[in-house]
């Protein structure tokens, strides 16, 4: 196998956005419509050259989605398989991620390697808050209130996660 990376544009609940991919899987979603510049970002990152596909890659309608993991820290990948669990509709806070890998105390350090996320929406880190609201988002809170309303989350209100109505 040929290990290129490619990408090609997409529509999510958060507007337009590029995924590139190789054969090892999704290796970076970003918001935008300049594909100049998501080359750029994916170039400095990566230090590969990425070129536009022909079309969307086959491996978005498997699921799971693979996910190209090089270069990701264990504790990074932990955090983010486990935020893969997370079911659409649902939230849980940074401290239930941590508990969730063994890490008690870790809400935090789960933050940042949320925030280092290189494939949000597909691991929904989006689906992510804080003990007492909605957290941050690396895409910026529009972005995250877009994407759990469009996943069925009961209410998003003034930057407040508000509970399922129980009737």
């Amino acid at each position: 196998m040929v290990d290129h990376d490619t990408y090609f544009p997409i529509d999510t609940p958060m507007g337009p956005a590029f995924v590139a991919w190789n054969d090892q899987g999704v290796c970076r979603v970003e918001p935008g419509t300049d594909g100049a510049r998501f080359e750029a970002g994916f170039k400095a990152q990566f230090g590969r050259p990425v070129t536009l596909a022909a079309g969307p890659p086959e491996l978005l309608i498997h699921q799971p989605v693979p996910i190209d993991w090089r270069g990701v820290a264990e504790f990074d990948r932990a955090v983010l398989t486990a935020t893969r669990a997370i079911p659409p509709g649902d939230a849980w806070t940074y401290g239930e991620v941590a508990e969730s890998i063994g890490k008690p105390g870790a809400a935090r350090a789960v933050g940042g390697a949320l925030g280092r996320n290189r494939v949000p929406v597909i691991v929904p880190c989006h689906r992510v808050v804080a003990a007492n609201g909605l957290g941050g988002f690396g895409l910026g809170l529009d972005a995250k209130r877009a994407l759990l309303a469009a996943e069925g989350y009961p209410a998003v209100e003034q930057g407040r996660l508000l509970p399922a109505d129980p009737g």
